[in-house]
């Protein structure tokens, strides 16, 4: 009787530690190729400034002001023994007459090993700033597999395309905030890959958008 409870015991332990295991592997070939689609949506910064003009040719700069990005080989380990790597890029824009600031993270691969809905290890993070009170910030985080907003205040909308005074961008993302702290602060702005924000309009109604090359 006692080897048969040492044999159910060893029984019911391996179960549990492959059930264990099957649970929080990290799919490798998975990960991959959702990093690589973090990455394609990175700002091409051989870009740099570009002109902003609204219906009324008023016009203004977007300044690029700077960018980052760091990758590690091994950022986590999985109960399957297994590791991955995580990967991380920002970049910073001005606006040389809406006092504001933009700031957009991209981020792959960090928590993967405990990966939920609360916080995916996949996400691009929008933040604004008024450059005039930098206590007024907003934020809002996007799952990019998802395709859904997972933290902050407001919406993001996926466009196969958009239309810019005369020129196509694929692949963009329209991010429209609740939060408003000012008639010049940004309600909506777009977001394309390789390319960054390609128009924003201001709450009091004024639609600025990039000036093609």
């Amino acid at each position: 009787m006692k080897n048969s409870i040492t044999y159910l015991s060893v029984i019911l332990f391996t179960v549990i530690l492959l059930s264990s295991c099957d649970k929080h592997c990290i799919d490798i070939e998975k990960s991959d190729k959702y990093t690589n689609e973090v990455k394609s949506w990175k700002f091409d910064d051989n870009i740099g400034n570009r002109q902003l003009t609204d219906k009324n040719g008023i016009s203004q700069t977007l300044i690029f002001t700077g960018s980052d990005s760091v990758s590690y080989d091994e950022s986590v380990w999985d109960n399957c023994n297994q590791s991955y790597g995580s990967y991380s890029a920002s970049v910073q824009f001005n606006t040389s007459m809406s006092f504001i600031n933009f700031y957009i993270m991209l981020n792959a691969g960090s928590y993967i090993e405990k990966e939920n809905d609360e916080w995916p290890p996949f996400y691009i993070d929008f933040l604004v700033t008024a450059t005039d009170n930098p206590e007024n910030h907003k934020n809002v985080k996007y799952d990019l597999i998802n395709k859904k907003v997972f933290e902050g205040d407001g919406n993001v909308e996926y466009l196969d395309s958009l239309d810019v005074n005369g020129k196509t961008y694929k692949s963009v993302l329209k991010v429209t905030f609740n939060w408003i702290f000012s008639d010049n602060d940004v309600k909506t702005l777009y977001y394309a890959k390789r390319y960054g924000i390609v128009r924003f309009i201001e709450e009091k109604g004024n639609v600025f958008s990039v000036v093609p090359d």
